[in-house]
């Protein structure tokens, strides 16, 4: 086994969903993450993948930067917090296709 994928669908905005991708340390690096994103992006018609990821886990930021996710705005991610959407731990990243 190489890891696990999954999502939550988004109410808003339509087609979109929340990703989580866990990839074993073994299989790291192989572009393992991309493929399986995009392809739950395929099959389940997703327009927007949002990603949530602790602050201090750089590794997992980078691995979503280098496959097309970028980081929403501080804006953005703080009108989240006040809204109890996103927790001061946690950034929110986002791939449109």
């Amino acid at each position: 086994r190489a890891g696990v994928v999954g999502y939550v669908p988004s109410k808003f905005p339509e087609h979109a969903g929340f990703t989580q991708t866990v990839i074993t340390p073994e299989s790291r690096g192989k572009g393992i993450n991309k493929i399986a994103k995009d392809l739950l992006a395929k099959k389940y018609d997703l327009k927007v993948l949002f990603a949530t990821i602790k602050r201090v886990n750089i590794a997992s930021i980078k691995a979503n930067e280098k496959i097309g996710f970028v980081m929403m705005s501080d804006e953005e991610m703080n009108s989240l917090r006040s809204k109890g959407f996103l927790k001061e731990v946690d950034i929110r990243m986002v791939k449109t296709y």
